[in-house]
């Protein structure tokens, strides 16, 4: 049975992958202009979309793994992950990086507050895996049996 923990991980990291794809759908114009832009206009819609598939697809293998498989390293893997896009978020917000894409119209400010909770559920799924009984379903730190 999966601890309390572990199905909290998966409830707030499926809501941020939601949101996550929600978030995608509002910006879609932007981001297919801004590959194009980027490649020189060698690159357009269907490398945006692949690209947005081939990461939804790591994202829910890492889901898998560490809600339903107990993967260790699935786990930290993700940590990791996570830790970079928030370093990359603050940095963004630090250096007024997200503050002029709100301003140029790169991303509107429903996205920004989309993407805003998005980080906040996935810190908070972060934390999850980090609790007493997620420790456990890791097999990081196993009680002790008692003699009889």
């Amino acid at each position: 049975m999966r601890p309390v923990s572990i199905v909290n991980f998966e409830r707030l990291y499926l809501l941020a992958i939601l949101l996550g794809v929600v978030n995608t759908y509002l910006d879609w114009t932007d981001i297919v202009g801004m590959v194009g832009m980027e490649s020189g206009g060698q690159l357009g819609q269907r490398f945006a979309a692949a690209v947005t598939i081939i990461g939804l697809a790591i994202q829910l293998v890492l889901l898998f793994f560490i809600a339903h498989r107990s993967s260790a390293l699935a786990k930290w893997i993700f940590v990791v992950l996570i830790g970079i896009e928030l370093l990359y978020y603050i940095w963004g917000l630090v250096n007024g990086a997200l503050i002029y894409a709100l301003r140029s119209g790169v991303t509107s400010p429903l996205g920004f507050l989309v993407g805003l909770i998005g980080i906040l559920l996935k810190v908070g799924a972060v934390w999850m895996l980090f609790r007493p009984d997620s420790k456990i379903w890791f097999g990081e730190d196993v009680p002790e049996t008692e003699a009889p």
